[in-house]
């Protein structure tokens, strides 16, 4: 059995950022088990079918936290990304609204339904949970006196928009009490758009491991199904398939929470921990709750819509209906302005006639399964009326390719990151025992065991790795490794 000093099972940013710390920390001795045929995880950088050079970042797209972003300050010093500020011009749409809806009919009410939903739970920490809609009710029922129509009808548009399409939920869904704090920490700095793809940040960090050290120590299609620390001194591995066997000293676990949380033994990524995960760690991943924040591309032969925009925004309160089909079975409808929209400018980022739009669950779902069954024209049926009043014309041409994130149905992802549903656990327990790991020798790293304004982000996952590391070579130095009673 072959041993190594540790284990990283992931190759996304997180367990890179890993291996690379405990690499210049003299710890050469390490190994990347990956499950997939690539490396990156949800970073996932597609070349354009159409246009030659422009990438679309089906995954993370932005450096955020622009004033503290160490990814995107390699970037700079490097000097070999491109990326774009798209905070420049922008226009909301409504369904309920001809021409372009103005933000000063809608701002200050947003901004003082954050403030009361804080203040709601900063005064009676222990109300009832409530989604975001029902929020939105209680703070529309007692203040309608002081709102206008143009506030009752945009501002719930505003903050539905906002919350799906920063958190991937429905906002019928969303948990005021922890979404709404999350919604409101605020980002350290600007939001900086990436041009070349995020694979190319990836190798970045990739580059600072030597050549020899990924062809030696990167294993791709090397998926984990057992994790085996009943023995005091070493950890055991075994691939799925009745595969290779490992033995290490420390093990970092990056997979997915998704995957983590898998309990059925016939799932094919279920993983089998002896002895069992250990209670505190087992009893909360039975709580995570995971988005699906989504992307699709639209493009064109040629751009029919305001070529100097950054952003257009579609507006709505609608729902999906329900129909009954045929077999007495219901199934959603979903048509135009159902669902709250972001559109990309990418005529103004790559000057290509393309939108890339941002999605939600279950919007996100829904479209994945219609181009896998060819139904392209479906998913144009949704976007093509919005198109339409943005581009004031009635008579726009169908898109030459549509393409869409895989992130519902990858097996190795099942969606898009944490986030927190009504009645869901607050994120900061979830967050710490991760942190804390077990046995001072498995580890977990990845963007949601961040618990501040990185997590989500890449550079969270970044620095969840660096933090791991740091702790390893600590422990290393210092002889702390022990293995309590207790947890044998």
């Amino acid at each position: 059995m072959e041993h190594k000093s540790v284990i990283i099972i992931g190759g996304g940013m997180s367990g890179i950022k890993t291996a690379i710390d405990l690499f210049h920390g003299g710890v050469e001795d390490t190994l990347i088990l990956e499950a997939r045929s690539r490396l990156g995880g949800r970073i996932l950088s597609k070349e354009s079918p159409s246009n030659n050079g422009v990438v679309y970042d089906l995954g993370a797209s932005w450096f955020h936290d622009g004033l503290k972003n160490p990814l995107f300050e390699k970037s700079k010093k490097l000097g070999n990304i491109d990326y774009y500020f798209d905070d420049g011009k922008s226009a909301f749409y409504s369904a309920t609204e001809d021409g372009i809806v103005e933000s000063w009919k809608f701002d200050a009410v947003v901004d003082e339904f954050y403030t009361y939903s804080a203040l709601t739970y900063e005064s009676d920490p222990d109300k009832q949970d409530m989604s975001i809609k029902d929020m939105w009710k209680e703070y529309s029922s007692q203040f309608n006196d002081r709102l206008n129509e143009n506030q009752r009808k945009h501002a719930p548009a505003v903050i539905r928009m906002w919350t799906e399409l920063w958190l991937g939920e429905s906002w019928d869904q969303l948990s005021a009490k922890l979404s709404l704090e999350r919604n409101s920490m605020h980002h350290l700095g600007r939001n900086i758009f990436i041009k070349s793809g995020y694979t190319k940040v990836l190798e970045n960090e990739l580059n600072e491991l030597p050549k020899s050290y990924r062809k030696a120590s990167i294993k791709l299609e090397a998926q984990v199904k057992k994790i085996d620390f009943s023995d005091p001194k070493r950890i055991k591995l075994q691939l799925s398939n009745g595969g290779k066997e490992y033995s290490c000293d420390y093990l970092v676990v990056t997979v997915p929470q998704t995957v983590l949380a898998i309990t059925e033994k016939d799932d094919p990524q279920y993983i089998e921990w002896t002895p069992k995960v250990p209670t505190p760690i087992s009893e909360l991943i039975k709580d995570l709750k995971f988005s699906s924040l989504g992307k699709v591309v639209l493009e064109f032969d040629e751009c029919f819509w305001p070529k100097d925009f950054d952003r257009f925004y579609a507006l709505t309160t609608n729902f999906p209906k329900v129909d009954v089909n045929d077999n007495g079975c219901s199934e959603t409808i979903i048509e135009a302005w159902d669902f709250p929209a972001l559109f990309l400018n990418f005529q103004a980022i790559h000057n290509v006639p393309a939108l890339v739009i941002l999605t939600q669950r279950p919007l996100s779902g829904y479209i994945e399964e219609l181009l896998q069954r060819g139904h392209s024209d479906k998913v144009w049926h949704i976007y093509k009326p919005i198109l339409e009043k943005i581009a004031k014309n009635s008579q726009i041409p169908a898109p030459t390719n549509i393409l869409c994130s895989p992130w519902n149905g990858e097996k190795y992802s099942r969606g898009s990151y944490g986030t927190s549903l009504v009645g869901a656990e607050d994120s900061a327990a979830i967050v710490e025992k991760f942190q804390q790991g077990f046995q001072n020798r498995i580890r977990f790293a990845g963007t949601e065991t961040m618990g501040d304004t990185s997590s989500g982000c890449v550079h969270g996952a970044w620095y969840s790795g660096q933090r791991e590391a740091k702790a390893i070579l600590k422990s290393m130095s210092s002889g702390e490794k022990e293995v309590l009673a207790e947890s044998r």
